[in-house]
Order: structure tokens, then C-alpha cells, then sequence
């Protein structure tokens, strides 16, 4: 069965901490990170260039039993979903997370019946 993971278009304006908690809280199998900042999401926070933050990050991410499962900006095929918070809401990075994988877990659930019931 495929790994449900959270990647970082999900959550695009969470500093990394908080991203790597809310992807513990609502219960994802993995994470993905960011480590370039991208024309679509201009508020990026650069940790690879506070020292600082890195170690957190790095700490945060071999104390969660989070995998690392992606980096940069690329998409892993044969299918990525993404379920990018709307701007101007008022959802907390934790619960957009547990909204995400909600949604992901149906999506996922239906496609591979669908194919399922194609196949027979």
C-alpha cells in the first residue's frame, strides 16, 4: 500500500517546525521538504541558511519518526496529490493537515477501486 505523505505545498507559509509537527499531529507516514524557495510560494522561510533552525529542524525530524520522502520542488509519479490551505483562512497548520489527509485517504480509497473495478 502506498506511504500517505505530507509535502511542503501543502502548508507553503508554515515554518518548518511547525509543518514537521503538524505532519505528526494529523498522523502522516512522511514529509517532504522544501530547501529552495519557489516564485509560487514567496514566503518560503530559508532554514538551510540559519544554522540555527537547521539543527532544530534536523532534530525535530529524527525525533518525530517523520521520513523524509522528497525535496526541492519536484512530484513523484505516478500520483501526487496536493491540498494547498486556500490564502486568508483561518486554519492553524495542524488542522489543514488533518483536513489534507482526510481528503487524501477518500481520494485514494476511491481511485484504487475505480481501477480495481476496471481491472475485472
Amino acid at each position: 500500500m502506498n506511504r500517505i505523505t505530507l509535502a511542503p505545498t501543502t502548508l507553503p507559509n508554515t515554518p518548518p517546525l511547525d509543518y514537521i509537527e503538524a505532519a505528526v499531529g494529523a498522523g502522516f507516514e512522511g514529509l517532504g521538504l522544501r530547501l529552495h524557495k519557489s516564485p509560487a510560494y514567496p514566503n518560503w522561510i530559508d532554514w538551510l541558511g540559519d544554522a540555527a533552525l537547521k539543527r532544530e529542524v534536523k532534530t525535530a525530524i529524527a525525533g518525530s519518526g517523520q521520513e523524509v520522502v522528497e525535496s526541492l520542488s519536484y512530484y513523484l509519479l505516478p500520483l501526487s496529490l496536493e491540498w494547498p490551505a486556500a490564502r486568508d483562512t483561518n486554519y492553524v497548520a495542524a488542522e489543514w493537515a488533518k483536513q489534507a489527509i482526510e481528503g487524501t485517504r477518500r481520494f485514494l480509497t476511491e481511485y484504487y477501486a475505480s481501477r480495481a473495478v476496471a481491472r475485472s
